[in-house]
């Protein structure tokens, strides 16, 4: 389960998951809900088409069913059609997301953030995530982002670790600290 994903996504994700995994199309499945998440991101149009309240649920499922059912494999189909059958249409993207993280911890797979103030280039990038994945024994997918608040430093996430030695965070204890302190 994603604690950070609420139940009933997780319970969605939960089911195509252990289907997937019985079947042994995880990895195709996990493949095809990153793909149709791509396309919900990059197409407004199609996100429109599943929300709109004037068409039936039928016809979101119909045209659904047209758009993939030769390059998508019927589990994964099932789920959709399930979710549009259902009204579940909020949550398509969080489910199809989640799956990601399913798929990731099952082949132990940990996903992270580093939040730097300015852009790191490769080399910089890979010895990080080399140092990081030695020191927590663990694999991880990094998502790479850039801060100007943080000033300099580096802050990591990854579940409930919190490594933050950023100098916005020195500033902030130093801060603490100098209001704390008892002044004579």
């Amino acid at each position: 389960m994603n604690p950070a994903e609420s139940p009933l996504v997780n319970s969605y994700t939960q089911a195509l998951y252990s289907a997937a995994l019985e079947r042994g199309v995880l990895d195709e499945i996990a493949g095809q809900a990153r793909d149709v998440h791509s396309l919900m991101q990059a197409q407004p149009r199609f996100r429109a088409f599943l929300g709109a309240p004037n068409i039936s649920r039928a016809e979101k499922e119909r045209v659904l069913t047209v758009m993939l059912k030769d390059s998508f494999h019927p589990l994964f189909l099932s789920l959709m059609r399930l979710l549009i059958r259902r009204g579940r249409l909020l949550i398509v993207r969080r489910v199809l997301r989640n799956m990601e993280f399913f798929h990731d911890r099952h082949h132990d797979i940990y996903q992270a953030i580093i939040i730097t103030a300015v852009e790191l280039g490769a080399d910089e990038r890979k010895r990080m995530q080399d140092r990081l994945e030695r020191h927590l024994n663990l694999n991880l997918k990094i998502s790479w982002r850039t801060d100007p608040s943080v000033v300099g430093g580096v802050r990591f996430l990854c579940g409930d670790i919190l490594i933050d030695r950023t100098i916005s965070d020195q500033l902030f204890r130093l801060r603490s600290d100098m209001l704390r302190a008892k002044v004579y």
